[in-house]
């Protein structure tokens, strides 16, 4: 019996000496960056690991799984600020857990769902497909992709191809003065910082210009008159040239450089010339014949307005838009200055017209800022004279661009002053 006594007694003591083990291990982890991309190196970083029993020395391992069925990575004490490096080669959730295993084998597994993203894929398209020069092209970025909404300010454009992005919004627009190709980029920035950049090459084109010379001059009744077309394209080829020679409206009377016709009638008798260019854009021009009757006089051929009309500009050319602070125009007196403005910034879109009284003639409406791309058309005109056509073309950080060109009389486009 006392033999029982002491065994119960010694056991009874051991039971009351040994630790309790029921408590699981604590810990967590923070993962850097947050939201990662497909071939980007993740950190995982333990934190707060401890047994409540006993303190770190209590831990028997940690360890990460970085998928649901994949094999653990163990983590090397003192585990707490221990970084651990992980990439995905693929985007999506995927769930990471670290285990935490204590001297008593009690586990705890920290799970967390970690986000891989995809990142987003810039496109855009433009309309129209081939602009002109001056014309105003939209640019929209609704093509664009990611898994998560793009953010209003997520998108940037290169519209100058300097390299920065200086324009925003998923829509924008833009003018552009010389024609050629142009380097069009845009970049996307989704939620999580991500972005992606795509490019494009616009082909900024300048129509052609329509025009033809006919002899003679002033022809008789029944007379041959030989037309010529000079018309011309700085970018593309002249692809078609198509003749209205009686004046229905349809060109369907000759094609090519040249035609030829005469009149059985006196009188004025208009001719057209419309012309085509490789990328399908078109241009006319229409010219009067005055049709002697038999035995007429032949009139002497028209000149120039003299003295030649003088255009002045003065501003100063910036970045972005050029301030006009005078813009005038000095004439003869009763000459018929005509202008008009093509652009965003024009005040008015519709042409305005003014008689010179014999001195400077100010175009105030027009001293203004205006947008690299404006185009402004000045034609001083006198009955039965050569006139005055000359486009003033707005440019980025520069003077603008200046073109003259002549005006005869009974011919709407002007052509080479010779």
């Amino acid at each position: 019996m006392r033999r029982l006594v002491m065994v119960l007694a010694v056991a009874a003591s051991l039971l009351l000496a040994a630790p309790a083990w029921a408590d699981i291990p604590n810990g967590d982890f923070t993962v850097s960056p947050a939201v990662g991309q497909a071939g980007q190196e993740l950190t995982f970083t333990p934190s707060g690991v401890s047994d409540p029993d006993l303190p770190v020395a209590g831990i028997k391992s940690v360890a990460f799984q970085w998928t649901d069925d994949g094999e653990f990575q163990a983590v090397p004490p003192p585990y707490n600020g221990v970084q651990v490096k992980h990439t995905y080669a693929t985007p999506g959730e995927k769930t990471v857990t670290m285990r935490i295993v204590d001297l008593t084998d009690e586990v705890r597994d920290v799970v967390k769902e970690v986000r891989i993203n995809d990142g987003p894929l810039a496109r855009f398209v433009w309309s129209p497909p081939v602009p002109n020069v001056g014309e105003t092209i939209t640019f929209n970025a609704a093509a664009s992709e990611d898994d998560k909404e793009i953010p209003a300010d997520g998108y940037r454009w290169d519209l100058n191809g300097t390299g920065g992005f200086e324009a925003a919004g998923r829509i924008v627009r833009a003018q552009f003065a010389t024609a050629g190709n142009k380097r069009i980029r845009l970049q996307v920035t989704d939620s999580d910082g991500q972005t992606n950049v795509a490019a494009a090459d616009l082909h900024v084109n300048a129509p052609p210009s329509a025009s033809f010379i006919f002899l003679p001059r002033a022809p008789y009744v029944n007379e041959a008159i030989d037309f010529t077309s000079i018309s011309d394209d700085p970018d593309d080829p002249i692809v078609a040239e198509e003749w209205d020679l009686d004046g229905d409206g349809q060109y369907d009377d000759a094609t090519g450089k040249t035609a030829s016709r005469s009149f059985a009638t006196d009188g004025a008798h208009v001719v057209r010339l419309r012309v085509r260019d490789s990328r399908g854009r078109t241009n006319s021009v229409a010219a009067t014949v005055n049709v002697l009757p038999l035995g007429a006089a032949v009139p002497d051929p028209p000149r120039k307005i003299r003295p030649w009309p003088t255009i002045r500009v003065v501003g100063t050319a910036k970045r972005a838009r050029t301030r006009i602070d005078l813009l005038t125009v000095t004439s003869l007196r009763g000459a018929v200055v005509r202008v008009k403005c093509k652009g965003r910034s024009c005040p008015r879109s519709r042409a305005v017209s003014t008689r010179s009284r014999g001195r400077l003639v100010r175009l105030k409406f027009l001293e203004r800022r205006l947008r690299a791309g404006t185009k402004i058309t000045i034609t001083v005109t006198m009955p039965n004279k050569i006139g005055r056509h000359t486009t003033l073309t707005v440019r980025r950080g520069k003077a603008p661009k200046r073109r003259t060109l002549c005006l005869w009389p009974g011919v709407s486009n002007p052509r080479k002053c010779s």
